[in-house]
């Protein structure tokens, strides 16, 4: 089973237009890319074609080497929890404690970080250096457009034979 296919979570309960089970981001140009990619069960982050280096979130210039030739390019989605709480305080109606956000870096350059989620496993186990694999909360906004957000979730054990 490919671990970046999209969970659906029901996007709200009424349907479009009324009120999102959680705060969703604004689908701006710059932003759209990262925020829809998920859909197709992909993570998107902006990589400049001239020297590689991933930006997140998305500039319009490579921070490496100034080049414009950047883009929206598919990564692996494995990451590395960097950092993490365990939020036991009820701070939001769409999120019941515990749960868990995290920093996570990237695998393909561990300086690309985003805040997220860590799901499906219990917050206790979660640890520094712990390997995750992105998979995607589909939730549709005010507008009814369906926004893929990025949470996280132990990743499978790869070992070699």
């Amino acid at each position: 089973m490919d671990e970046r296919r999209p969970i659906v979570n029901a996007g709200t309960p009424a349907g479009a237009g009324s009120p999102p089970l959680r705060p969703l981001p604004a689908l701006t140009p710059e932003t759209r890319p990262f925020f829809t990619a998920g859909l197709s069960g992909e993570l998107v982050i902006t990589t400049c074609s001239d020297c590689g280096h991933l930006s997140h979130p998305p500039l319009p210039v490579c921070s490496s080497c100034s080049s414009r030739a950047v883009a929206p390019r598919p990564v692996s989605g494995r990451a590395r929890v960097e950092a993490f709480t365990i939020n036991h305080y009820p701070w939001h109606p769409a999120f019941p404690p515990p749960y868990v956000v995290a920093i996570v870096s990237l695998v393909e350059q561990d300086d690309v970080r985003l805040t997220t989620n860590i799901v499906d496993c219990d917050p206790a186990a979660v640890h520094i250096g712990m390997r995750v694999a992105v998979r995607f909360a589909v939730e549709t906004d005010d507008a009814g457009e369906q926004v893929a957000l990025p949470e996280f979730a132990p990743a499978p054990e790869v070992t070699d034979v």
